[in-house]
């Protein structure tokens, strides 16, 4: 009987560079007995880029509500990869499986027994305060809030309920069997040693991804960041200044700081508390889950005030250099659509600005 592994995440726990390594190594992995299947991500994900996995078409078509005919379309894809895999493994992954009901599972429960194979998840958990902070920290650099970490995290924190792991896991559990659900904490493995692990896989024959896939933003731009959100800039802003900072910091690793109290983390550890005891019981055999200290606490005025004249100066110049390369190549670009229409040589350079 061959298998089928779903990766489902969750967010915020290595799933972009996971993603990479999978659709960069589909050869490699194919010579390994595992095929990863393409979908409209995996080109991306081939040059690095931040995708949602080669699953997540499936993943949109099963939630509930969804359009009958896509939830159609993407199971018959399905069956047609359990059916043409000539591999004895099969590999999908996407986090948009963790906002799947049990009964979803179930669906592909069924189709993989019908093709005389069995799904496994393959999960990673995160401890909460961890997770609310980065996905603080993302919302900041993509969404464009402004509201201050703890105030932000503690009205958002009791209604995500994908953070009781236990009671998410023990649904699917319910649906595919308990011994069919591999669960890592986040914080004390090498996420990408750990999913080779699971699946059985060489990763000495793999080619590693870069380190800079989905970069986050660094703590200390965070308060530079909620001043210039209430500007409402482009996403590809904050993405150049992000890459810039990743730039200057090539020789070292940047240092980690926290942005959440001890006080805020202990509240919302308190808050999960029964579950994660279930969840150490439950997957964990018993062992002490999520005991990783925290990086040191800084405060946002402290960390309003890391950045020197020096650092200023490179971040802005270092945005100022990229957008200047962006407009020569956008010139030499209308430059030679003008020489196809027969313009006048450096015609573009005579526009006037007035």
């Amino acid at each position: 009987m061959g298998t089928v592994y779903l990766h489902i995440g969750i967010y915020k726990t290595g799933s972009s560079a996971l993603q990479v390594l999978f659709a960069q190594n589909a050869d490699a992995l194919l010579a390994q007995g595992l095929t990863y299947p393409s979908s409209a991500s995996v080109s991306g994900a081939k040059r690095g880029l931040i995708t949602s996995g080669n699953g997540a078409p499936l993943a949109l078509a099963l939630k509930p509500g969804g359009d009958k005919d896509a939830r159609d379309r993407e199971l018959a894809w399905f069956e047609d990869v359990l059916k043409g895999s000539g591999t004895p493994d099969i590999l999908l992954s996407s986090e948009i499986f963790s906002e799947l009901p049990a009964a979803s599972f179930e669906t592909l429960v069924a189709l993989c027994g019908k093709h005389n194979r069995q799904l496994k998840i393959i999960a990673f958990v995160r401890d909460q305060a961890s997770y609310l902070e980065s996905l603080y920290i993302q919302h900041v650099k993509r969404r464009r809030i402004t509201a201050l970490p703890e105030a932000y995290i503690r009205s958002r924190y009791p209604k995500t309920a994908l953070l009781k792991y236990h009671a998410f896991l023990s649904g699917i559990a319910d649906a595919i069997g308990a011994e069919n659900i591999a669960v890592r904490d986040y914080a004390s493995v090498d996420v990408i040693a750990a999913a080779c692990d699971i699946m059985g896989l060489d990763l000495a024959s793999l080619q590693l991804p870069s380190k800079k896939i989905n970069v986050s933003l660094p703590y200390f731009l965070v308060p530079m960041f909620l001043e210039l959100n209430k500007m409402d800039p482009n996403m590809s802003f904050s993405d150049q200044v992000v890459r810039n900072q990743a730039q200057l910091q090539v020789h070292a690793a940047p240092e980690k700081r926290s942005l959440l109290s001890p006080e805020m983390r202990q509240e919302i550890s308190s808050y999960f508390a029964k579950d994660t005891q279930k969840l150490s019981r439950d997957f964990f055999d018993g062992l002490k889950i999520f005991d990783a200290p925290p990086p040191p606490y800084i405060s946002m005025e402290e960390a309003s005030k890391v950045m020197d004249l020096r650092g200023v100066t490179q971040l802005l110049g270092g945005l100022a250099i990229q957008h200047e390369r962006r407009l020569v190549r956008i010139e030499k670009a209308l430059l030679a659509l003008g020489n196809k229409a027969g313009l006048e040589p450096g015609w573009i350079r005579k526009i006037t600005t007035d």
